[in-house]
Order: C-alpha cells, then sequence, then structure tokens
C-alpha cells in the first residue's frame, strides 16, 4: 500500500473517531471534559498527517553574487527531498548591481522576497564562506520576527 493511502485510510479512521466524539450519550447529554482532551489530540494527529501530506516549503536566502552555485544546487536538492523551493527574485540579473541599491526594482524585489518568506515553512541561507550581506540580514530579521525558522549551510558568525 502507497504512503498516500495508508495516511487516507488513517485520515478516515480519525474522521471516525471525531464524530464520535463530538456525538450525543444516548440520555442526550455531550462528552465530557476528558473526552475534549482525546478529541484535541485526534485533531493534532490529523494536522500532523496532513502536514505530511504536504511538501515542505523552503524559502532560500543569500548573496547572488556568492552563493550563485549553491542556489542552483539547493533547488535541485530541494525537488529530489520533494520540497517547493523559493528562491530569490531575478536569479539571473543581479537587480542591485544594475539598477542601484535604492532603485524602485530593488525595493521591490526586496519586498516580493519577503513575501515568499511569509508563504515558506522555514528559511535557509545559503552563506557561502559565512558572507551575509544587508538584504540578507534583513530577510533573517524579518524570518525571526514572524517566527519562522532559519538555518545556514555554514554557522554564522557571531
Amino acid at each position: 500500500m502507497n504512503k498516500t493511502k495508508s495516511w487516507g485510510s488513517i485520515r478516515n479512521v480519525l474522521n471516525g473517531v471525531v464524530n464520535v466524539f463530538t456525538g450525543w450519550h444516548s440520555d442526550g447529554t455531550v462528552w465530557s471534559d476528558y473526552n475534549e482532551n482525546v478529541l484535541q489530540a485526534v485533531y493534532q494527529l490529523q494536522t500532523a498527517i496532513e502536514m505530511e501530506n504536504n511538501p515542505k516549503i523552503i524559502c532560500y536566502c543569500g548573496s547572488l553574487r556568492v552563493a550563485d552555485e549553491a542556489f542552483k544546487k539547493a533547488e535541485y536538492e530541494s525537488v529530489l527531498d520533494g520540497h517547493i523551493a523559493l528562491l530569490p527574485c531575478c536569479m539571473f540579473v543581479d537587480i542591485q548591481r544594475e539598477y542601484g541599491a535604492e532603485s524602485d526594482y530593488k525595493q521591490l524585489a526586496d519586498q516580493l522576497h519577503k513575501r515568499k518568506i511569509d508563504l515558506c515553512d522555514e528559511v535557509f541561507v545559503l552563506n557561502v564562506g559565512g558572507y551575509i550581506g544587508e538584504s540578507t540580514r534583513n530577510e533573517i530579521k524579518y524570518a525571526e520576527e514572524i517566527g519562522k525558522p532559519v538555518s545556514y549551510l555554514e554557522t554564522p558568525n557571531p
């Protein structure tokens, strides 16, 4: 039996359990607080199963000038692992170098990348050679502010 079918079967059983626990006793009273705790545990298990069936979304951050190859490798490995990779805007054009750090295009690209951080399950920083530029530092700060877990390719320098 494949994973999808087995999780689907488990989900059907859990839905049946939820129906039992949300039902009424034959005397017309509702289930006790104890049963509410059991029901909460069933909901948590259902959530875990749903998460297992959905691919993890990873937003990759880092300097395109130093981590270009690392981005390609990260995207490739994400696909092989069954994850969705969100990469920086304009992977093939350095907007900052082309238009300037203060340009509207650079500001827009930074905002769009923050929306990708909003969508992801985790942020992974490709800090090749330990390098973390200003834009990447801002993305890390933003991710931490909104509670996204942040991991690094290399242990960051203090």
